[in-house]
Protein backbone atom coordinates (compact mmCIF):
# COMPACT_ATOMS: atom_id res chain seq x y z
CA UNK A 1 0.00 0.00 0.00
CA UNK A 2 1.43 3.46 -1.16
CA UNK A 3 2.34 6.15 1.84
CA UNK A 4 0.93 9.23 2.69
CA UNK A 5 0.42 11.65 -0.63
CA UNK A 6 2.24 8.60 -2.75
CA UNK A 7 0.46 8.26 -5.99
CA UNK A 8 0.89 5.15 -7.95
CA UNK A 9 2.57 5.47 -11.57
CA UNK A 10 0.99 3.06 -14.25
CA UNK A 11 3.38 1.85 -16.93
CA UNK A 12 2.49 0.12 -20.31
CA UNK A 13 3.86 -2.66 -21.23
CA UNK A 14 7.53 -2.87 -22.53
CA UNK A 15 7.92 -4.46 -26.10
CA UNK A 16 10.30 -7.13 -26.28
CA UNK A 17 13.75 -6.41 -26.53
CA UNK A 18 16.99 -8.43 -26.93
CA UNK A 19 18.68 -7.89 -23.70
CA UNK A 20 18.05 -7.44 -20.29
CA UNK A 21 20.98 -5.38 -19.03
CA UNK A 22 21.09 -1.63 -18.06
CA UNK A 23 23.74 0.58 -18.00
CA UNK A 24 23.77 3.27 -15.52
CA UNK A 25 25.11 2.40 -12.02
CA UNK A 26 21.45 3.62 -10.32
CA UNK A 27 19.67 1.27 -12.52
CA UNK A 28 22.75 -2.06 -11.75
CA UNK A 29 21.61 -1.36 -8.48
CA UNK A 30 18.56 -2.40 -8.68
CA UNK A 31 19.66 -4.83 -10.95
CA UNK A 32 22.40 -6.29 -9.07
CA UNK A 33 19.85 -6.33 -5.69
CA UNK A 34 17.62 -8.78 -7.57
CA UNK A 35 20.20 -10.64 -8.42
CA UNK A 36 21.46 -11.02 -4.42
CA UNK A 37 18.03 -11.72 -3.95
CA UNK A 38 17.28 -14.66 -6.96
CA UNK A 39 17.34 -17.88 -5.08
CA UNK A 40 18.80 -20.12 -8.08
CA UNK A 41 20.52 -18.30 -11.07
CA UNK A 42 18.32 -20.81 -13.30
CA UNK A 43 15.67 -18.19 -12.23
CA UNK A 44 17.29 -15.45 -13.15
CA UNK A 45 17.87 -16.19 -16.28
CA UNK A 46 14.33 -17.25 -16.86
CA UNK A 47 12.82 -14.24 -15.19
CA UNK A 48 15.50 -12.09 -17.99
CA UNK A 49 14.20 -14.17 -20.83
CA UNK A 50 10.57 -13.75 -19.49
CA UNK A 51 11.40 -9.79 -19.41
CA UNK A 52 13.28 -9.45 -22.83
CA UNK A 53 10.41 -11.82 -24.69
CA UNK A 54 7.66 -8.95 -23.33
CA UNK A 55 5.58 -11.26 -21.31
CA UNK A 56 5.52 -8.96 -18.21
CA UNK A 57 2.25 -6.59 -18.49
CA UNK A 58 1.72 -3.07 -17.47
CA UNK A 59 3.18 -2.14 -14.21
CA UNK A 60 2.06 -0.62 -11.36
CA UNK A 61 4.35 0.97 -8.96
CA UNK A 62 3.24 2.39 -5.63
CA UNK A 63 5.47 3.48 -2.55
CA UNK A 64 6.75 -0.07 -1.39
CA UNK A 65 5.24 -2.20 -4.00
CA UNK A 66 4.82 -3.29 -7.30
CA UNK A 67 2.02 -5.05 -9.40
CA UNK A 68 1.82 -6.68 -12.93
CA UNK A 69 0.97 -10.02 -14.59
CA UNK A 70 3.00 -12.13 -16.32
CA UNK A 71 2.95 -14.42 -18.99
CA UNK A 72 4.39 -18.30 -19.45
CA UNK A 73 3.10 -20.90 -21.94
CA UNK A 74 -0.37 -19.46 -22.11
CA UNK A 75 -0.64 -18.94 -17.84
CA UNK A 76 -0.94 -15.19 -16.53
CA UNK A 77 0.32 -14.72 -13.10
CA UNK A 78 -0.27 -11.98 -10.92
CA UNK A 79 3.43 -11.05 -9.28
CA UNK A 80 3.19 -8.11 -6.43
CA UNK A 81 6.89 -7.30 -5.66
CA UNK A 82 7.27 -5.17 -2.26
CA UNK A 83 10.72 -2.80 -0.81
CA UNK A 84 10.48 -1.29 2.35
CA UNK A 85 9.60 2.61 1.88
CA UNK A 86 11.80 5.56 3.60
CA UNK A 87 10.50 6.48 7.02
CA UNK A 88 10.13 10.41 7.13
CA UNK A 89 13.51 10.39 9.01
CA UNK A 90 15.21 9.01 5.68
CA UNK A 91 13.55 10.69 3.06
CA UNK A 92 14.30 14.23 4.98
CA UNK A 93 17.70 13.22 4.84
CA UNK A 94 17.72 11.92 1.38
CA UNK A 95 16.33 15.70 0.48
CA UNK A 96 19.03 17.35 2.61
CA UNK A 97 22.01 15.50 1.00
CA UNK A 98 20.50 16.05 -2.57
CA UNK A 99 20.36 19.85 -1.61
CA UNK A 100 23.58 20.45 0.12
CA UNK A 101 25.32 19.39 -3.06
CA UNK A 102 26.27 21.32 -6.19
CA UNK A 103 24.16 20.84 -9.07
CA UNK A 104 22.37 17.60 -7.50
CA UNK A 105 19.26 19.01 -7.61
CA UNK A 106 19.17 19.70 -11.55
CA UNK A 107 20.68 16.56 -12.27
CA UNK A 108 18.13 14.46 -10.36
CA UNK A 109 15.03 16.16 -11.79
CA UNK A 110 16.58 15.65 -15.27
CA UNK A 111 16.75 12.23 -14.85
CA UNK A 112 20.68 12.02 -13.81
CA UNK A 113 22.22 10.25 -10.45
CA UNK A 114 26.04 11.64 -9.87
CA UNK A 115 28.56 8.89 -8.47
CA UNK A 116 29.19 11.52 -5.89
CA UNK A 117 25.45 11.75 -4.72
CA UNK A 118 25.59 8.13 -4.28
CA UNK A 119 28.94 8.53 -1.60
CA UNK A 120 27.40 11.13 -0.01
CA UNK A 121 24.25 9.62 0.63
CA UNK A 122 26.15 5.84 1.69
CA UNK A 123 27.94 8.57 4.03
CA UNK A 124 24.45 10.13 5.27
CA UNK A 125 23.32 6.11 6.12
CA UNK A 126 20.48 6.71 3.82
CA UNK A 127 20.13 3.57 0.94
CA UNK A 128 18.74 4.18 -2.88
CA UNK A 129 17.61 0.71 -2.34
CA UNK A 130 17.50 -1.63 0.44
CA UNK A 131 19.35 -4.25 0.15
CA UNK A 132 17.95 -7.76 0.97
CA UNK A 133 14.32 -6.28 1.48
CA UNK A 134 12.91 -7.48 -2.16
CA UNK A 135 10.20 -9.47 -1.55
CA UNK A 136 7.33 -11.22 -4.12
CA UNK A 137 4.55 -13.25 -4.23
CA UNK A 138 3.12 -14.57 -7.24
CA UNK A 139 0.17 -17.40 -8.22
CA UNK A 140 2.60 -19.70 -9.88
CA UNK A 141 3.61 -22.79 -7.47
CA UNK A 142 7.35 -21.81 -6.98
CA UNK A 143 8.09 -22.57 -3.53
CA UNK A 144 11.02 -19.88 -4.15
CA UNK A 145 10.88 -16.22 -3.31
CA UNK A 146 11.01 -14.05 -5.52
CA UNK A 147 10.46 -16.74 -8.45
CA UNK A 148 11.12 -16.41 -11.94
CA UNK A 149 8.04 -13.77 -12.14
CA UNK A 150 8.87 -11.50 -9.86
CA UNK A 151 11.93 -11.66 -11.42
CA UNK A 152 11.13 -10.70 -14.71
CA UNK A 153 9.34 -7.82 -12.74
CA UNK A 154 11.79 -6.60 -11.14
CA UNK A 155 14.07 -7.00 -14.31
CA UNK A 156 11.92 -4.61 -15.94
CA UNK A 157 11.45 -2.10 -12.50
CA UNK A 158 15.79 -1.79 -13.65
CA UNK A 159 14.33 -0.50 -16.84
CA UNK A 160 12.23 2.07 -15.67
CA UNK A 161 14.91 3.38 -13.32
CA UNK A 162 17.26 3.64 -15.76
CA UNK A 163 14.55 5.70 -17.83
CA UNK A 164 14.35 7.63 -15.08
CA UNK A 165 15.41 7.69 -11.48
CA UNK A 166 12.54 9.33 -9.76
CA UNK A 167 11.15 5.59 -10.64
CA UNK A 168 13.26 4.44 -7.33
CA UNK A 169 12.68 7.27 -5.50
CA UNK A 170 8.50 6.75 -5.85
CA UNK A 171 9.21 2.91 -4.98
CA UNK A 172 10.85 3.71 -1.74
CA UNK A 173 8.00 6.64 -0.79
CA UNK A 174 9.39 9.42 -1.81
CA UNK A 175 7.11 10.97 -4.65
CA UNK A 176 8.74 13.65 -7.23
CA UNK A 177 6.31 16.24 -5.32
CA UNK A 178 7.23 15.59 -1.86
CA UNK A 179 11.22 15.56 -2.64
CA UNK A 180 10.59 19.15 -4.13
CA UNK A 181 8.58 20.35 -1.29
CA UNK A 182 11.66 18.66 1.04
CA UNK A 183 14.26 20.38 -1.18
CA UNK A 184 12.45 23.64 -0.55
CA UNK A 185 11.62 23.21 2.95
CA UNK A 186 15.41 23.41 3.35
CA UNK A 187 15.63 26.42 2.59
CA UNK A 188 13.07 27.71 4.26
CA UNK A 189 14.58 29.15 6.86
CA UNK A 190 17.15 31.73 5.74
CA UNK A 191 15.09 32.56 3.09
CA UNK A 192 12.06 34.20 5.66
CA UNK A 193 14.44 35.60 7.64
CA UNK A 194 14.97 38.45 5.44
CA UNK A 195 12.62 41.29 6.61
CA UNK A 196 12.09 41.93 2.32
CA UNK A 197 11.01 38.18 1.83
CA UNK A 198 7.28 38.04 0.35
CA UNK A 199 5.09 35.37 -1.32
CA UNK A 200 6.47 31.43 -1.25
CA UNK A 201 9.70 30.07 -2.11
CA UNK A 202 10.59 29.64 -5.43
CA UNK A 203 9.66 26.18 -8.07
CA UNK A 204 12.59 24.32 -8.11
CA UNK A 205 11.91 22.56 -11.15
CA UNK A 206 11.35 26.32 -12.79
CA UNK A 207 14.82 27.61 -11.77
CA UNK A 208 16.34 23.97 -12.69
CA UNK A 209 14.90 24.72 -16.32
CA UNK A 210 15.60 28.07 -16.58
CA UNK A 211 19.15 27.64 -15.95
CA UNK A 212 18.97 25.00 -18.43
CA UNK A 213 17.55 28.03 -20.90
CA UNK A 214 20.03 30.47 -20.11
CA UNK A 215 22.97 27.74 -20.85
CA UNK A 216 21.45 26.78 -23.96
CA UNK A 217 21.53 30.54 -25.20
CA UNK A 218 24.97 31.46 -24.53
CA UNK A 219 25.77 28.25 -26.13
CA UNK A 220 23.68 30.02 -28.99
CA UNK A 221 25.08 33.38 -28.33
CA UNK A 222 28.83 32.31 -28.19
CA UNK A 223 29.48 29.32 -30.39
CA UNK A 224 30.58 27.56 -27.71
CA UNK A 225 29.79 25.89 -24.18
CA UNK A 226 29.38 28.60 -20.78
CA UNK A 227 32.52 28.48 -18.99
CA UNK A 228 30.44 27.09 -15.76
CA UNK A 229 28.89 24.45 -16.60
CA UNK A 230 24.28 24.26 -15.53
CA UNK A 231 25.40 21.33 -13.54
CA UNK A 232 27.41 22.88 -11.13
CA UNK A 233 24.38 25.45 -10.17
CA UNK A 234 23.42 24.49 -6.84
CA UNK A 235 20.11 25.90 -5.25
Amino acid sequence: MGGPGVSARTFPRIEPRRSAGVRTWWARAVASALEEAAYDPADLKKGAGLARRGEVGQIELDAGRVVAAVMERGDAFTVTVTVPVMDPDEAQAFAEVVGAGAGWVGSLLRGDVPASLDEALEEAGVELLPYGGLSATCGCDSWVDPCRHGLAVLTQVAWLVEADPLVLLHLRGLERADLVARLAGTAEEPATASADWEGELPDLEVAVEAAEQAAALLVDLLGTSPSKDVDDISF
